[in-house]
């Protein structure tokens, strides 16, 4: 996942498709337009932290140059055609409406302690922006199990498992392996979310539920 503007869109396409070819085919591009308390980062490489709408243009802009180098007659040739999946991270209305039209996977990004309505809302925002596109949605998960993530931690201030579980959140993935089996199958059929990122941490949590999710 890369922030646009802290990356030429010409050599980002170049070495997305260079590590396409050298991972058989496995490359997945993310880009975003910056974190809306990222101001410290761009401070310190000398960038002007301009407001959200000049930084969702600017990544539109570079959604553009990468799509056109990845899917020209250029070298390196990615091995996925047209190209490798380019994920855009979104929450705000314009981000939200330009990854539906540009991306194949969309993340919902937001704050783990919203409920899911908030979450349906940003994803009737994409579907809105390109009804007719087949776009795979992504959540990031804060917590699996019995632990939130640290860096959930650190952006919730204090906020426990219980206070996300009573707000409905669906960054929380928690129970035995058969309660968060069903859980991700219900999202998937009421929210369209396929696709679940999760720390390294999480990984012994989400283990069990690959045997039970496998084929359906």
């Amino acid at each position: 996942m890369l922030a646009a503007d802290f990356r030429n869109p010409m050599l980002v396409a170049r070495e997305a498709a260079t590590l396409d070819l050298l991972s058989g085919g496995r490359v997945e591009l993310g880009l975003g337009a910056g974190r809306p308390n990222a101001g410290a980062d761009y401070e310190r490489l000398g960038i002007p932290f301009d407001r959200g709408g000049a930084r969702v243009d600017r990544l539109a802009a570079a959604l553009a140059v990468i799509s056109a180098q990845l899917e020209g007659d250029t070298y390196p040739r990615p091995l996925q055609q047209p190209r490798p999946p380019l994920l855009v991270a979104a929450a705000g209305p314009r981000l939200l409406a330009l990854a539906g039209r540009e991306a194949d996977i969309v993340a919902i990004a937001g704050r783990p302690d919203e409920p899911e309505s908030a979450v349906a809302e940003r994803i009737a925002r994409v579907r809105a922006a390109a009804p007719q596109r087949d776009v795979e949605l992504n959540l990031n998960l804060a917590a699996v199990g019995v632990e939130l993530d640290a860096g959930a931690r650190a952006h919730l201030g204090g906020v426990t498992l219980e206070e996300l579980e009573r707000v409905g959140s669906v960054a929380v993935l928690l129970g035995s392996p058969e309660r968060m089996a069903e859980e991700l199958l219900r999202r998937r059929e009421v929210l369209g979310i396929s696709y679940v990122t999760a720390s390294a941490a999480q990984m012994d949590a989400l283990g069990p539920l690959v045997e039970r999710l496998t084929g359906r």
